[in-house]
């Protein structure tokens, strides 16, 4: 969700969260490219994969 603040428009605010301004438009069922102060916008957004987990088990070696 996304608040619009003065002066901002539907480009900048898809550049912010790097979607394009159609995207907003479309999950908002929005009938122009602009975006007025204080409208509330869903942020469409992709799913991500979880990144692989890291272990932070050390492998020791030892020498006979």
């Amino acid at each position: 969700m996304h608040r619009v603040a003065t002066g901002e428009t539907l480009a900048g605010i898809g550049k912010q969260y790097g979607i394009s301004t159609s995207s907003i438009v479309t999950a908002n069922s929005l009938e122009a490219d602009e975006a007025i102060e204080g409208d509330r916008l869903l942020i469409p957004t992709a799913l991500r994969p979880d990144p692989p987990a890291t272990s932070t088990a050390r492998r020791t070696t030892t020498t006979r």
